[in-house]
């Protein structure tokens, strides 16, 4: 029987087998035990925060005030719609004042891209860039003589980089550059330049101004448990006029986000937004700015909903109402 043992032992084919048996055997068990990979309704690696714009299990909001900390990819798209009210008191130069109201309609487009560059041990880091137009019309009779027009438009770049995060917690700084071209049409000031001149001339009728921006910033997102999200940041703005003064700010803003989707499986997200922002000039204005918005939060590749700000401040001595509504969406990849 021995003999019969050595000889099965010692075939080619017998050996072979053993051999099989040895390494796929284990390995078989091996996979067995190995949990199943992840599925698209169980999150992703909470260690790895690189190119998530989650944090415990939340889905964090995009908001226009508020930038996030996030070093994700995503494109995105917004369509702005605003009433504008100024009130302004104007000196006409023999010594007399004159109260001025001027009613605006705005719309705005704008669209941005991120790009995440990958990560460094912990660190991660993000590029983005921006365009925008805008067109803001009179409508009432100030407004028609002083402002009936303006148009304008802006881009920008920034860098984002995130240094360190975990499952609760992530902070980002930020540098962006803007630069803004808007174009001003006032009927009153070719007239007062055609009375002083004696003749009609459209000198002044149209009028351009560019404005450079330079934004250091600081951005953070907090969320203790999966149906809430904390968002804020602080940025300084060094604001420029091309041939003018030069402005400094100090912009802050909070957001605080609500996913039903979470613990009521309803698809939608509630978002309440602050902004306060306080100007560095002679008059050290202070601006507050207050809204919220409602999303669809049934895929997670995807923010879709509408966004509402509204302001009531004054600003370099004119008083302003400002309410202005979002349609925005953004894709995640």
């Amino acid at each position: 029987m021995s003999t019969i043992r050595t000889s099965i032992v010692g075939h080619p084919c017998a050996r072979a087998f053993l051999f099989l048996a040895t390494v796929l055997i284990p390995a078989a068990a091996r996979a067995e035990k190995a949990p199943p990979p992840p599925s698209a309704s169980d999150g992703f690696h909470w260690d790895d925060q690189t190119n998530q714009r989650a944090l415990n299990g939340h889905y964090f909001l995009p908001s226009e005030k508020v930038p996030d900390p996030f070093t994700s990819t995503h494109f995105g798209s917004s369509t702005a719609f605003g009433y504008l009210r100024i009130g302004a008191t104007v000196d006409n130069g023999d010594g007399t004042t004159q109260k001025l109201d001027f009613k605006l309609l705005m719309i705005r487009q704008s669209l941005d891209l991120q790009v995440g560059m990958g990560a460094i041990g912990p660190a991660s880091f993000a590029l983005r860039v921006r365009a925008a137009a805008n067109a803001v019309v009179g409508v009432n009779a100030d407004s028609a003589l002083y402002v009936p027009a303006s148009l304008g438009y802006d881009y920008g770049v920034g860098l984002v980089a995130k240094p360190w995060g975990c499952r609760y917690f992530q902070f980002a700084l930020s540098l962006d550059f803007d630069r803004n071209t808007s174009y001003l049409l006032s009927p009153e000031t070719a007239l007062h330049n055609s009375l002083d001149q004696g003749s009609l001339t459209s000198k002044g009728l149209l009028s351009k101004s560019n404005t450079t921006d330079l934004v250091p910033g600081l951005s953070l997102a907090l969320s203790p448990y999966k149906v809430i999200g904390l968002m804020s940041s602080l940025r300084y703005v060094w604001e420029h006029v091309d041939g003018g003064a030069t402005d400094h700010m100090l912009d802050w803003g909070l957001v605080l986000s609500l996913d039903l989707n979470t613990v009521l499986s309803v698809p939608i997200g509630l978002q309440g937004v602050y902004e306060l922002v306080k100007t560095y000039n002679a008059s050290k204005d202070l601006q507050h700015y207050g809204g919220g918005g409602i999303w669809y939060t049934g895929r997670k590749d995807l923010a879709l909903g509408v966004e509402a700000i509204a302001t009531k401040s004054g600003l370099l001595g004119f008083s302003q109402t400002t309410i202005e509504g979002q349609f925005r969406l953004r894709y995640y990849w």
